[in-house]
Protein backbone atom coordinates (compact mmCIF):
# COMPACT_ATOMS: atom_id res chain seq x y z
CA UNK A 1 0.00 0.00 0.00
CA UNK A 2 0.91 3.33 -0.88
CA UNK A 3 0.65 5.92 2.17
CA UNK A 4 -0.30 8.93 0.93
CA UNK A 5 0.41 12.52 3.89
CA UNK A 6 -1.41 13.19 6.74
CA UNK A 7 -4.49 14.87 6.63
CA UNK A 8 -6.92 16.47 9.66
CA UNK A 9 -11.02 14.90 8.75
CA UNK A 10 -14.18 16.79 9.90
CA UNK A 11 -13.84 16.39 13.62
CA UNK A 12 -10.02 17.40 13.45
CA UNK A 13 -9.29 13.87 13.90
CA UNK A 14 -5.78 12.96 11.82
CA UNK A 15 -6.12 10.40 9.27
CA UNK A 16 -4.08 8.91 6.74
CA UNK A 17 -5.28 8.10 3.31
CA UNK A 18 -4.04 4.20 1.58
CA UNK A 19 -4.49 4.04 -1.69
CA UNK A 20 -3.26 0.67 -3.58
CA UNK A 21 -0.10 1.20 -5.39
CA UNK A 22 -1.18 0.99 -9.55
CA UNK A 23 1.45 0.99 -11.98
CA UNK A 24 -0.09 3.18 -14.91
CA UNK A 25 -3.25 1.23 -14.73
CA UNK A 26 -6.58 3.29 -13.63
CA UNK A 27 -8.33 0.67 -12.00
CA UNK A 28 -7.52 -2.10 -9.86
CA UNK A 29 -8.76 -5.64 -9.04
CA UNK A 30 -10.32 -6.85 -5.44
CA UNK A 31 -8.87 -10.11 -3.58
CA UNK A 32 -11.72 -11.67 -5.53
CA UNK A 33 -10.84 -10.82 -8.92
CA UNK A 34 -13.88 -8.38 -9.71
CA UNK A 35 -13.03 -5.18 -11.45
CA UNK A 36 -13.80 -2.27 -8.94
CA UNK A 37 -16.26 0.59 -9.51
CA UNK A 38 -15.44 3.82 -9.78
CA UNK A 39 -16.50 6.31 -7.09
CA UNK A 40 -18.64 9.04 -8.46
CA UNK A 41 -20.27 10.69 -4.76
CA UNK A 42 -17.99 11.79 -2.28
CA UNK A 43 -18.35 12.94 1.15
CA UNK A 44 -17.89 16.32 1.81
CA UNK A 45 -14.25 15.67 3.87
CA UNK A 46 -13.61 13.85 0.32
CA UNK A 47 -14.16 16.22 -1.75
CA UNK A 48 -12.58 18.79 0.50
CA UNK A 49 -9.12 16.60 0.21
CA UNK A 50 -9.86 15.97 -3.87
CA UNK A 51 -10.34 19.85 -4.36
CA UNK A 52 -7.15 20.84 -1.94
CA UNK A 53 -9.64 22.71 0.55
CA UNK A 54 -11.31 22.80 4.02
CA UNK A 55 -14.52 20.62 4.62
CA UNK A 56 -15.69 24.59 5.49
CA UNK A 57 -14.60 25.98 2.39
CA UNK A 58 -16.57 23.09 0.38
CA UNK A 59 -19.81 23.52 2.78
CA UNK A 60 -19.59 27.56 1.47
CA UNK A 61 -19.33 26.66 -1.35
CA UNK A 62 -22.34 24.71 -1.39
CA UNK A 63 -24.40 27.09 0.41
CA UNK A 64 -23.36 29.93 -2.32
CA UNK A 65 -24.31 28.03 -5.41
CA UNK A 66 -21.13 27.41 -6.71
CA UNK A 67 -20.87 23.59 -6.24
CA UNK A 68 -24.12 21.11 -6.55
CA UNK A 69 -24.90 18.66 -4.15
CA UNK A 70 -26.20 15.58 -3.95
CA UNK A 71 -28.75 15.16 -1.14
CA UNK A 72 -30.44 11.76 0.21
CA UNK A 73 -31.85 12.57 3.68
CA UNK A 74 -29.29 14.45 5.98
CA UNK A 75 -26.22 13.16 3.96
CA UNK A 76 -24.55 15.20 1.35
CA UNK A 77 -22.49 14.03 -1.36
CA UNK A 78 -20.66 16.04 -3.87
CA UNK A 79 -20.44 14.71 -7.48
CA UNK A 80 -16.91 14.09 -9.39
CA UNK A 81 -18.29 15.50 -12.36
CA UNK A 82 -19.66 18.73 -10.72
CA UNK A 83 -16.09 18.78 -8.94
CA UNK A 84 -14.07 18.45 -12.49
CA UNK A 85 -16.76 21.55 -13.89
CA UNK A 86 -16.37 23.65 -10.94
CA UNK A 87 -12.33 23.33 -11.19
CA UNK A 88 -12.76 24.05 -15.11
CA UNK A 89 -14.92 26.95 -14.81
CA UNK A 90 -12.40 28.93 -12.11
CA UNK A 91 -9.37 27.71 -14.12
CA UNK A 92 -7.30 31.06 -15.68
CA UNK A 93 -5.63 30.56 -18.84
CA UNK A 94 -3.17 33.99 -18.01
CA UNK A 95 -2.40 36.90 -15.21
CA UNK A 96 -4.50 39.72 -15.85
CA UNK A 97 -1.41 42.05 -15.78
Amino acid sequence: MLVKPLFRGIAGNIHQLKVPYMKGKAETKSMNSQPRVQKRLYRIDEAALYLGRSAWSIRRLIWGGHLPQVRQGRRVHIDIQDMEQFIERNKIAELPY
